[in-house]
């Protein structure tokens, strides 16, 4: 992570307890996600993480010809994910976002979700995580004709947190009693959705000019998992045991 390179767009520290991360993105554009071969059963699942979170905020995207709002969108969960329908979306209520936006991810998850200005100037940025229910897959945006399916089950405000390492949890039981953790934050919860595949989901919309993935602005998504297993080394480098599935 401290080297850049066609993999890591901009250089960050190293994680605390490795001086390697795994990342999961399409540096051509677009949406893409990657989701572990194995899946758990109905007995418990979950994942411990650190995960770097960058708070900067996002400035405004620009065409050759006009300007925009871009976002960003990070999502670790347990579920099920189609590598076909993985669209903008938005979750937290930012003006400018995505409406009627259907999402073929369902399950349990972890959702990074920034937002730049909509106007140069304006500091109406956006940086939250948000722990989502997301159902069997659905509309999940606020807006349009559709309601939101997705079901927010917590928020963390972001916009005063530095840019770091933080740990990432959730545990869920067979009865669906959950636990999720970000930091020193703990929520509990309930669900219908216990089983499925580890996933990681990304998906930004930026662009500087004629640059439609401005590398010095983004971070996709970026962990390493807690204890690190003797395995972390061929997963860093070449994503061993996940099976890609990308949409521009």
């Amino acid at each position: 992570p401290t080297v850049v390179s066609a993999t890591n767009p901009n250089a960050i520290p190293a994680p605390p307890t490795s001086d390697r991360a795994i990342m999961a993105w399409d540096p051509s554009g677009g949406g893409n996600g990657v989701a572990s071969v194995e899946t758990f059963n109905t007995t418990e699942s979950g994942y411990d993480l650190l995960v770097y979170i960058d708070t900067r905020n996002l400035p405004l995207s620009t065409t050759t010809t006009t300007s925009f709002r871009g976002s960003e969108h990070s999502l670790w969960g347990i579920g099920g994910m189609d590598g076909s329908s993985f669209p903008l979306f938005n979750i937290g209520g930012n003006a400018g976002g995505s409406t009627d936006s259907l999402n073929g991810t369902s399950g349990i998850a972890w959702i990074y979700e920034k937002f730049g200005e909509t106007v140069a100037g304006l500091g109406d940025v956006s940086e939250k995580l948000l722990l989502v229910d997301m159902n069997d897959g659905g509309d999940a945006s606020l807006g349009g004709t559709r309601p939101l399916d997705w079901t927010v089950l917590a928020t963390v405000d972001l916009s005063s947190t530095a840019s770091g390492w933080y740990n990432l949890k959730l545990q869920i039981d067979a009865l669906g009693n959950g636990s999720a953790r970000f930091g020193t934050n703990v929520f509990g919860f309930t669900t219908a959705h216990h089983s499925g595949k580890f996933m990681v989901g990304y998906r930004e919309n930026t662009q500087a000019g004629a640059d439609g993935t401005p590398d010095a602005i983004l971070r996709p998504p970026t962990w390493t998992v807690i204890p690190e297993p003797g395995t972390l080394v061929m997963l860093a480098i070449g994503l061993v045991g996940f099976v890609a599935v990308r949409r521009r």
